[in-house]
């Protein structure tokens, strides 16, 4: 086989390699946002059993990024988990 033909064959076996890596890697990108998006879901929730969304007078369905205009709820909330997370920091110390 001349030298200009083996090139082209290994060219065209890099390209595949390349693909079937690139497909792998987004494949693996897919299923950790997919992953991330399940354990949003399931916080979420969990937070709809207690009444802290009452509290903040957030209904489910809300939009958080366009009906909470004033961000009020968002800030009650926000802090809500910023002190819990602090107590249970202090607790487990």
């Amino acid at each position: 086989m001349p030298l200009k033909a083996n090139i082209h064959v290994s060219l065209n076996r890099l390209r595949t390699q390349k693909s079937a890596l690139e497909l792998a890697a987004k494949k693996q990108k897919d299923g950790l946002r997919k992953a991330r998006t399940r354990t949003l879901i399931q916080v979420g929730g969990l937070v709809d059993l207690t009444p802290l969304l009452a509290i903040c007078n957030i209904k489910l369905g809300d939009d958080l990024q366009l009906e909470h205009q004033d961000k009020v709820e968002i800030k009650k909330i926000k802090s809500f988990f910023i002190y819990f997370y602090k107590v249970l920091l202090t607790s487990n110390s």
